[in-house]
């Protein structure tokens, strides 16, 4: 636990179907929560205490909930359970058949104060800027960490996910996709079978596109593997290494294979319907898949529907680490507000005034102490369910409850008709109000989890259960308990905890960059022309298939090679999508223009192969011998007699994109570059010289913007709007010796380029 990295990142759940700015989320989420069924934090719709969020079909409308649920921050996942599938209760007066997912993921994570000396990009996102020794890391001084825990429950059973066709090579003229498990669930492990040798190491051999070794995976390693090769048998693509060492150490999986069959799969059903406790924990990144929505069925209920429900709490002194984090908050918002007048994007009035993150503006803390019986006394009284003959009774305890520290503080924000009880409407009506659901959702209450504790709490409202009858209740207590996890959780200790609103935390700490986060179609908007906004993607595009193509499956196909292709960080994604903008006329097309008459120009007859090589895909995929190159990278050595296949498949016109930047260019892997924040060489990698170099700067110089890469923290201190050709390591190559007036040329376009810092 020492040793995993603090949390850099952060992201909501669900990417929002309103178009609106980072900055409103947390009121679209506020809103949409408000809508939910049930499970309101800290009270849930029957008066009891409850310790997280529900998003269900009611939430759905303006959250994106079908593409799956996000960690929240950069942690570790610890333990988890997948039912093999749904268990469900025969009610004897109620539904026959009422399914529901006791599958969960629990995510770890590190919350560390900045450094004494820490860089000023670092005090606004809580990370340790990397290199710091460890006299000045915050680390080991009291009170200047917080380990908290992030919880998804109620998760897709492992009958849903379709691993077999999610392993399968993708179809070129395919533009679907399963449902993907999260990597965790399906990595592999270097076992016995890898018996390879590098340097006195055993393990796997992982090798390029050419079959070439290009080093090994340690015996031990969890891999994370791609979609298989149609014309290499056996080998699948590393995505990703979970878990372990490589040979040579600094060892990158982009473009290396792995052979199967060497390797120990994933064996989920041996695990299904247990607690299962890594004792290596994953690393898992703010914004990238935990599960997506299970089935949830309660009493009251016609039918089952998709629910999640989403949780953060700690066992750690909470109070005691604010404290801290308050004490230092003067001088974090300092750096702060000194970065933001440093910076090359324009900052306003109010993002200077804003308190730092570790202020915690408007959070107090609670700690409960009345019994669930007791909160369901006092919800009967207050939503007129008690009979006449237990008013009596009941009265004394309601009173008491709502004397409490959590009643009294909710009352004083939604008591609306100031009676002094709190029901079920107020509630709901109070949450609504994005300013009363802010105040909620700052609130950190400690309380016993639901997850774990005694049965006799539940026994205890035994007597209160007069909706139901004894046989249901006790039916409706066996679902409970098969509901809990926490003694089964070897970290955990007592199950008392600080429980954070989500959101609320979230808020908290806006994200200063968006690594690791998809494009969104907000993004997309602000770079896309007025024409294309109103005609559609790819209207101009010689397939008539494509014209018009939907945004939102676009954004799908790309965010997906995105991720696959590692071009994921704030740097990465801003070159990428500039180079990407004007290769592709802005997505007007995805194919070279031919001529008025739909000929092609005489001038694309010099291309290798021929003039059907013409350029196509997101960077125009050009010559017979790179449309080879890709097809058979990718599995479909069709490509090379029909490279159609590329602009008639969004699929392919997204993916060939991806694989150039990774794979295809002759000035290599253009990541590093990108990286490195090298312009010039990554202009002359895509388009083999400076052609319309001032508009590709100026498209980066916006997306730099609208991904706030200048904050970045994968990348920090880049700047997006100087370059200076004498800088580039292209002034190393051969090419720069014999072009040295076309870069001079180039340099002189950029440094008269006007972009306009507003226009986001």
């Amino acid at each position: 636990m020492s040793d995993q990295p603090p949390v850099r990142d952060w992201s909501y759940p669900f990417e929002t179907t309103d178009n609106g700015s980072p900055e409103d989320q947390a009121t679209i989420y506020y809103r949409a929560l408000a809508q939910a069924s049930t499970g309101f934090f800290p009270v849930g719709s029957n008066g009891l205490w409850h310790g997280g969020i529900h998003f269900d079909s009611a939430t759905g409308g303006a959250l994106q909930q079908g593409n799956g649920v996000r960690c929240i921050a950069d942690g570790e996942v610890v333990a988890y359970r997948i039912d093999s599938e749904y268990p469900a209760i025969e009610y004897e007066n109620g539904p026959k058949n009422a399914e529901y997912s006791t599958g969960f993921v629990l995510v770890r994570h590190k919350l560390q104060l900045p450094a004494q000396n820490a860089d000023n990009g670092a005090a606004l996102s809580g990370d340790q800027p990397s290199g710091s020794s460890e006299q000045d890391t915050a680390a080991g001084k009291p009170n200047s960490t917080l380990v908290f825990y992030s919880l998804y429950m109620h998760l897709l059973n492992l009958a849903a996910y379709k691993y077999e066709e999610a392993m399968a090579p993708i179809a070129a003229d395919s533009d679907t996709q399963s449902k993907e498990p999260p990597t965790f669930l399906t990595s592999y492990t270097v076992g016995q079978a890898a018996r390879d040798q590098l340097n006195g190491r055993i393990g796997l051999n992982l090798r390029d596109e050419s079959h070439q070794i290009k080093g090994l995976a340690i015996s031990g390693a969890k891999l994370v593997l791609g979609p298989a090769k149609r014309d290499w048998p056996g080998y699948f693509p590393v995505l990703r290494i979970n878990t372990g060492a490589t040979e040579p150490a600094e060892l990158s999986p982009a473009g290396l294979f792995a052979y199967k069959d060497e390797l120990e799969g994933p064996n989920l059903d041996a695990t299904a319907d247990t607690i299962v406790n890594l004792d290596d924990p994953v690393p898992i990144s703010a914004g990238e898949l935990v599960g997506y929505p299970g089935s949830y069925q309660r009493y009251t209920d016609q039918q089952p529907a998709p629910l999640v429900h989403i949780e953060v709490f700690s066992t750690d002194d909470v109070p005691a680490f604010v404290k801290t984090s308050r004490e230092r908050a003067p001088e974090l918002n300092q750096r702060r507000t000194d970065s933001a007048q440093n910076t090359t994007r324009q900052s306003n009035a109010s993002d200077k005034e804003k308190p730092s993150p570790w202020a915690w503006d408007g959070f107090s803390f609670v700690e409960e102490s009345t019994s669930l019986d007791q909160q369901m006394a006092r919800s009967l009284i207050a939503n007129r369910g008690a009979r006449p003959e237990e008013e009596r009774d009941y009265n004394a305890v309601a009173n008491t409850t709502d004397g409490s520290a959590l009643f009294k503080k909710i009352r004083e924000d939604i008591d609306l008709d100031n009676d002094g009880q709190l029901s079920k409407e107020e509630i709901k009506s109070a949450l609504s109000n994005p300013a009363t659901a802010k105040s909620l959702s700052h609130l950190i209450v400690k309380f016993e989890s639901e997850w774990g504790g005694s049965m006799g709490k539940w026994d205890a409202l035994d007597r209160y259960m007069t909706g139901l009858n004894e046989t249901d209740w006790a039916k409706e207590k066996q679902r409970i308990q098969r509901l809990q996890w926490w003694d089964g959780v070897t970290e955990l200790s007592a199950p008392n905890a600080w429980h954070f609103h989500p959101i609320g935390l979230i808020a908290n700490f806006p994200k200063t960059c968006s690594c690791g986060q998809d494009i969104t179609e907000a993004d997309l908007d602000l770079i896309l022309p007025d024409d294309v906004k109103a005609n559609g993607l790819f209207y101009r595009a010689h397939d008539r298939s494509v014209r018009s193509y939907d945004k939102s499956r676009f954004l799908t196909q790309l965010n997906r090679f995105l991720r696959s292709y590692e071009i994921n960080t704030c740097a990465r994604k801003a070159h990428f999508l500039s180079q990407m903008i004007h290769e592709c006329d802005e997505l007007r097309t995805n194919e070279e223009y031919r001529n008025s008459d739909g000929s092609m120009p005489r001038g694309w007859s010099n291309y290798n192969g021929g003039a059907n090589y013409h350029g196509r895909g997101l960077i125009q995929l050009t010559h017979r011998s790179n449309y080879a190159s890709y097809g058979n990278a990718v599995g479909n050595p069709d490509i090379a007699s029909q490279p159609d296949i590329v602009s008639h498949s969004i699929l392919e016109t997204t993916r060939s994109g991806c694989w150039y930047w990774r794979s295809g260019s002759g000035w290599g892997d253009i990541n590093p570059k990108a990286d490195s924040n090298d312009f010039f060489a990554i202009t002359v990698a895509v388009n083999g010289g400076f052609r319309h170099v001032a508009n590709r700067f100026i498209a980066l110089n916006k997306l730099a913007r609208i991904f706030q890469a200048d904050n970045c923290q994968t990348n920090p201190g880049l700047n997006f709007s100087n370059y200076e050709i004498e800088s580039s390591s292209l002034t190393n190559s051969n090419w720069y010796k014999s072009h040295r007036s076309i870069a001079e040329r180039a340099q002189n376009s950029i440094d008269s380029a006007e972009y306009n810092t507003n226009d986001d």
